[in-house]
């Protein structure tokens, strides 16, 4: 006889079975039964019918009624009978239109909000330091908590989609940001690393982070990018390790490599110097002392560019070479304007409070000047330099916190993203969830099941190679048994 039918885990998936996951749940502790949400709850077996069952159900008189009522089609019904007790009839005219309420939202409107709320509790999870198991019973207790709402009734999330969710959704989606704002914005950028020791998986953790200037926020950012976990690594492994983090980066705006004080991180920096020329083949020849004539144009830009200022303008318009710049009389006052734009700008800086956001301050009394406009380039540049490692040694405590038993290399470098850009944001409640988002957590479950199927692929390549070197060895032995025989042989 077959065996008994059991509760499938797919049929809360609308992307696989949209006619069941509006309506099916789980009943606890035993998977040879479902419930229906919509009919109050109702019992249905499994063991027997499974999904036969389900159908049989779905197609009820109650069951479709229901449905009617959720989507807000209005079924004309008899005349009720007249009620003398007003309040009755109030209560029975209530019972009737509620459903009717809750069947405004349509089931793809439902679908995107609980997979809203999904991404917004997994965000939650990690800036809490929360683990996966931490929510194996969170959909129970949301739909004991709200019975009445489809939102709750249809959460479903539990530890494993919380895992790939996080893993392979949120991640990806924050890390292709960032390289994208980087690679659209063509800003000059620094790059921080420092390296700690990780007690769960017994390696050396190579953390990244990028520092540059975000237009849109109109401040300086730092991100982090990822890691590599190392044993001992020389200049060489580390490069490989810096080219596996931040190599889909155009270098040539690479501004400085930020770093402590080891000899092996400054043969790291005559490597990244060595690539940087490599792919970028427009940059002049570095010569052994600094070449003037590659600053030409810089260096008479700017220096242009702070006598308008305070110099008439009349003086500076013949000035169309370096001589005649230096030939302009500066001890005379009467070559200088009244400083109108200098008060202005003075005024600005003198009211700047230090617990201000001075990028905040130049971007407005600089970028946004066209006078002042040219000198923009020099003040991003001094704002994107590292002042320290200080940021990329705090994130060591903050990867301590969000370390847990049994956690592997990439899920560690993928709750670090995802932790890093909510913090960016302020909070996960501040995180604009937009389609591009809602997009790749929905391909999160298919590039688990591609990981899990590559993890698969390369375990069975290693019980291969574990198996041919097991025969080989054996092979090795029977020969060596028959070397010995053959030899005792030749000498008796």
């Amino acid at each position: 006889m077959p065996g008994d039918s059991h509760y499938n885990p797919l049929w809360d998936e609308s992307e696989y079975f949209p006619e069941f996951s509006e309506w099916i749940r789980k009943v606890p502790d035993c998977s040879t039964q479902a419930k229906c949400s919509w009919c109050c709850g109702k019992v249905i077996c499994l063991k027997r019918g499974g999904v036969s069952a389900l159908k049989s159900h779905q197609g009820s008189k109650k069951h479709q009624e229901m449905k009617r009522l959720k989507r807000g089609i209005v079924i004309p019904r008899p005349p009720a009978p007249s009620v003398s007790n007003a309040t009755t009839s109030s209560v029975i005219e209530v019972a009737t239109t509620r459903p009717s309420a809750q069947g405004i939202r349509s089931a793809s409107d439902t679908a995107l909000a609980v997979m809203k709320a999904e991404i917004i509790w997994c965000m939650r999870m990690v800036m809490r330091h929360d683990s996966f198991n931490s929510c194996s019973d969170v959909k129970d207790v949301f739909r004991m908590m709200f019975p009445d709402d489809d939102v709750a009734q249809s959460f479903s999330l539990g530890k494993d989609k919380a895992a790939y969710i996080i893993c392979y959704g949120l991640a990806p989606y924050f890390k292709s940001n960032i390289m994208d704002t980087l690679k659209n914005s063509r800003a000059k950028f620094t790059i921080c690393y420092d390296e700690s020791f990780n007690h769960i998986v017994h390696k050396g953790q190579f953390d990244v982070h990028a520092l540059f200037f975000d237009y849109d926020r109109k401040q300086v950012v730092r991100h982090y990018l990822g890691a590599v976990f190392l044993g001992h690594a020389d200049a060489k492994t580390l490069k490989e390790s810096f080219v596996s983090v931040c190599g889909s980066l155009d270098l040539s705006y690479l501004l400085q490599l930020g770093m402590d004080g080891p000899n092996v991180n400054f043969a790291l920096a005559k490597e990244i110097s060595a690539l940087k020329r490599e792919l970028n083949t427009n940059t002049p020849a570095e010569a052994e002392r600094p070449l003037a004539v590659f600053l030409y144009e810089e260096l008479m830009l700017m220096v242009t560019t702070l006598m308008k200022l305070c110099v008439k303008e009349s003086l500076l318009s013949n000035a169309t070479s370096p001589s005649k710049i230096c030939a302009i009389d500066l001890s005379k006052e009467s070559n200088f304007v009244l400083a109108k734009n200098v008060e202005e700008v003075l005024e600005k800086f003198k009211s700047f409070q230090f617990s201000d956001r001075l990028d905040n301050l130049l971007f407005d009394e600089v970028l946004q000047k066209r006078h002042l406009a040219a000198l923009w380039t020099v003040a991003e540049m001094v704002l994107t330099l590292s002042h320290g490692n200080a940021r990329v040694e705090s994130g060591f405590s903050v990867n301590k916190e969000l370390l847990f038993e049994n956690v592997t290399e990439s899920t560690i470098v993928n709750l670090r993203i995802v932790y890093d850009n909510v913090l960016n944001f302020g909070g996960y409640l501040n995180v604009p969830i937009t389609s591009e988002m809602v997009t790749s957590v929905r391909l999160a479950r298919r590039r688990y099941q591609t990981h899990l199927e590559e993890q698969r692929r390369e375990q069975t390549a290693r019980e291969k190679q574990k198996e041919e070197r097991k025969r080989a060895t054996l092979q090795l032995k029977e020969l060596e048994a028959k070397k010995a025989k053959t030899c005792k042989t030749i000498r008796c």
